[in-house]
Parts: structure tokens; sequence; C-alpha cells
């Protein structure tokens, strides 16, 4: 039998995130949450590298306009 696959909002990840840096343990926030410390720092990570369109949502990444357009064309 699979489990659902768990969702988490971009709050709750902005927050996640800002908790992991206010606290010094990683492994014991997550264990907080009920997530996996990996699940932290990859939003940390993802975060950093692209502050303004991190976490999208449903596991879309945002795209730039030429992106969509050249996505537009393929066939």
């Amino acid at each position: 039998m699979n489990k659902a696959r768990r969702t988490f909002t971009r709050e709750f990840k902005l927050n996640t995130v800002e908790l992991s840096y206010e606290r010094g343990n990683i492994v014991e926030l997550a264990n907080e949450l009920k997530i996996r410390p990996e699940l932290i720092y990859r939003w940390r990570s993802e975060l950093a590298s692209q502050e303004g369109v991190s976490f999208p949502g449903n596991g879309n990444p945002k795209l730039t306009e030429e992106q969509e357009t050249n996505d537009c064309f393929r066939f």
C-alpha cells in the first residue's frame, strides 16, 4: 500500500525556512513538524537561489517568458 504524498503550502515552507535559521537544530525542527530534515535543507537552498520565484506550487517550476514561448512551439 502506497502512502499519499504530502503537499506543503508556500507559507509553510517559508515559515519552516525562517524557523530553521532562528533555531540551531534542523533535525529537531524537522521532528517537530513531522518532515524529513532533507526537505528543510532543500527549501533553504531553493529560497536562496530563487528568492522571488521559489515555491510556485503544484510542483511546476516558474517559467520565464522565453521558456513559455518555447514550450508553445514544441511538438
